[in-house]
């Protein structure tokens, strides 16, 4: 499949046609290349939505969370915070990373659910013991907002407390 890509790139419509072709034929892996092309290649959420709904339904937590980043970022610009929110939690609960840190940023902003400092901190700290490289700086910058205090945790692992 991916020779195809490399092959065509340059006339998309054929591109996309085949992917479409493909994906139809039900293959995960070509469900998957559809949804990444609509949403990293073309950046149409609204073209994207559809593929990484069926990928997102099958359980499949990276999907489940680009789908919340999908309804963020807003099918025609237009972010819909309360249909974002589920898909991030599915993907959250399921131990996506993304899925954590946008769950955690939609308790701290209140984006769509209730403003909730514990919650928020639970979800950040649950990524930052994930993968304390790719959240130690969002955990400083919740320390400094949550506790009025600074963190460095480039040393040690941190705890946010609500």
């Amino acid at each position: 499949m991916w020779i195809i890509y490399a092959l065509i790139t340059r006339n998309e419509k054929k591109l996309a046609s085949l992917l479409i072709v493909f994906a139809h034929k039900g293959k995960e892996e070509d469900s998957k290349q559809l949804a990444d092309y609509y949403f990293y290649t073309k950046q149409n959420m609204q073209l994207a939505e559809k593929p990484t709904m069926l990928l997102a339904e099958q359980g499949l937590a990276q999907y489940q969370s680009r789908l919340g980043m999908i309804y963020y970022q807003g099918i025609d610009e237009k972010p819909d915070f309360k249909k974002a929110y589920p898909w991030f939690l599915k993907a959250a609960e399921a131990n996506d990373l993304n899925g954590k840190i946008s769950v955690a940023s939609f308790y701290l902003g209140g984006l769509g659910v209730q403003q909730n400092f514990e919650k928020a901190a639970a979800w950040f700290n649950s990524a930052y013991e994930q993968d304390p490289v790719k959240t130690c700086e969002l955990l400083n910058f919740t320390h400094r907002e949550l506790n009025n205090s600074t963190s460095s945790c480039t040393s040690r692992k941190s705890k946010i407390a609500p």
